[in-house]
């Protein structure tokens, strides 16, 4: 952890080390994060999953959701920010990974596994590559799914060949239909809802 974790066993340690990657100006980034295509790439680049008002699940507003934003905004003081850690061990705690986590490259987690199917349990090494990919797209998770590629957004589909040959055995309009709005949209092609902060504590 490049000397982090003896800087990261104190609140103000934690403090100073978490204010240093808020602030840090984007070409003191690593390179390797600064080839990283932004959220907008992300949402152009992908036929599959591109966001739009006919799809979205909301929860209801909590500060669970708002803790990492929060943490990031660098408008907390240290005052602030030491209060805020006596709620409860997991804010410093989230604190302290934001900071481990900052500089360590996830992007080989976007290359699929060829030993999959022999996998019985989910490696560590990709739990800490998602969580550094979570933190470096602020928690957005379709975002991170857009990164991931491959299997996960379908773009192994040539869409359009199939479109053709399908056409070419004078398969019904309609059914070509669907499978463009599957494979392009997703189905449902209109899922707009809402639950509760229980609900979704209770799921989770």
């Amino acid at each position: 952890m490049n000397g982090k974790s003896m800087a990261l066993h104190s609140i103000s340690g934690t403090y100073v080390s978490l204010h240093k990657v808020a602030t840090r100006p984007q070409w003191q980034q690593p390179s390797w994060k600064l080839d990283l295509p932004s959220r907008s790439q992300l949402h152009s680049r992908h036929r599959f999953g591109c966001p739009s008002r006919a799809h979205s699940f909301t929860v209801e507003a909590s500060f669970d959701s708002c803790t990492f934003v929060i943490l990031l905004s660098g408008y907390l003081g240290y005052y602030e920010f030491a209060k805020l850690c006596e709620i409860t061990p997991l804010i410093s705690h989230l604190a302290r990974m934001i900071v481990r986590y900052h500089d360590y490259n996830f992007t080989w987690i976007a290359h699929e596994n060829p030993e999959w199917k022999q996998q019985t349990a989910i490696p560590q090494s990709h739990a800490r590559a998602a969580t550094a990919a979570m933190f470096h797209y602020r928690m957005h998770a379709p975002d991170v799914m857009r990164f991931l590629g491959g299997t996960y957004t379908g773009e192994y589909r040539d869409i359009d060949t199939t479109v053709q040959i399908l056409t070419s055995y004078d398969v019904d309009p309609w059914l070509i239909a669907q499978y463009l709005q599957a494979t392009t949209v997703g189905c449902p092609n209109h899922f707009v809802a809402h639950t509760s902060r229980a609900n979704a504590d209770l799921h989770w």
